[in-house]
């Protein structure tokens, strides 16, 4: 069978940024996945009626402008210069593009100029971005009581009285640090795409650009991406059509990873989310919560067993950016032997 997306509705409807976002949810039997949430190292994954195999790639085949390809980065590619999706799913696609084909095939045809006066076009957005919900965390009352049932109360608690908590009573109706509300923000999502597409005579032509711009709701993380892609088709004769299509992307992310994979688990400690949702909401008997804000290092503990970073402070100040480019070019040469 074949899935037909209809790029301009989806684009209308709710602005995407990329092919696998306009992908997800929309035509049956199409699943698309993300190894991660960090946004530009997601790790898309795409599969076209489940998994083919065990060991193999279950990667589709990408056909964009009649190149075929199984290694085509498709965040490359701006959503809004796609003018049609298809997707091949079963023995249709075996039939044409043979073993290739065998995961599926997705058919991209980008969008081209037109012999007619130039047109300019323009679309953008921007949304914000928030969390939905957050992990509901212990009160420095229950952090401290348990500190004292594992037989580290001496940190919290003074039974002499000569400081100021002297009991597990003294934690009652402190408020403690929810790390978490230093942790995320209000993230921003822009997008922007402009083009001019036209034609003259035997010559038709387009030129696009786009910018899409992600501060993510995680402090000091996020991804950025720029785009251009230039068309030019030419009638040379009655009998000959050329062309070339070049596509250039640059993406960068950047920030502390967040979250832990299945192949990472032996490194979890030195992941953010886990470092900052472990990190105590309360200091000792002697001293103040300002200090754990401020401290990089967590003066209470014995670095010779337990070694803790402030997460907020590294997060902050860790510089963690990958830069990326790809560009495509292709070109093509039809004779019409008979006409």
């Amino acid at each position: 069978s074949v899935g037909v997306l209809d790029v301009a509705r989806t684009i209308e409807k709710a602005p995407v940024a990329s092919l696998d976002q306009a992908l997800a949810g929309r035509l049956a039997g199409v699943q698309v996945s993300a190894s991660q949430g960090q946004p530009g190292k997601e790790g898309i994954d795409i599969k076209i009626r489940g998994a083919g195999s065990l060991t193999q790639s279950t990667a589709p085949l990408y056909v964009v402008d009649g190149f075929a390809s199984e290694y085509f980065d498709i965040s490359s590619l701006n959503i809004n210069d796609i003018e049609s999706i298809n997707v091949l799913k079963d023995a249709s696609a075996i039939a044409i593009y043979g073993a290739r084909g065998a995961n599926g095939v997705i058919i991209v045809e980008t969008k081209k100029g037109k012999s007619e006066a130039p047109v300019i076009t323009y679309n953008g957005s921007q949304g914000y971005q928030q969390l939905w919900q957050r992990m509901e965390m212990m009160s420095p009352y229950e952090y401290v009581k348990y500190e004292v049932e594992r037989g580290f109360g001496s940190v919290y608690i003074d039974p002499t009285g000569a400081t100021k908590r002297p009991s597990l009573e003294s934690y009652q109706d402190l408020k403690g640090v929810d790390w978490q509300d230093q942790l995320f923000r209000t993230g921003s999502v822009g997008i922007h795409n402009v083009a001019i597409r036209g034609g003259s005579g035997q010559t038709r032509y387009s030129i696009s650009a786009s910018l899409y711009d992600n501060d993510a709701v995680i402090i000091n993380t996020g991804s950025n991406r720029y785009q251009g892609r230039v068309s030019v088709d030419q009638t040379v004769s009655k009998k000959i059509r050329t062309g070339v299509n070049l596509n250039y992307s640059a993406n960068s992310y950047f920030g502390t990873d967040a979250s832990v994979t299945n192949r990472d688990a032996a490194s979890v400690t030195s992941y953010l989310l886990y470092n900052t949702l472990g990190y105590r909401p309360i200091t000792g008997s002697n001293d103040s919560e300002a200090n754990l804000v401020n401290n990089l290092i967590d003066v209470d503990i014995d670095p010779n067993q337990d070694y803790r970073v402030n997460p907020i402070l590294s997060a902050k100040n860790e510089y963690n950016k990958t830069n990326s480019s790809t560009l495509y070019a292709n070109a093509y040469l039809n004779y019409e032997i008979i006409k």
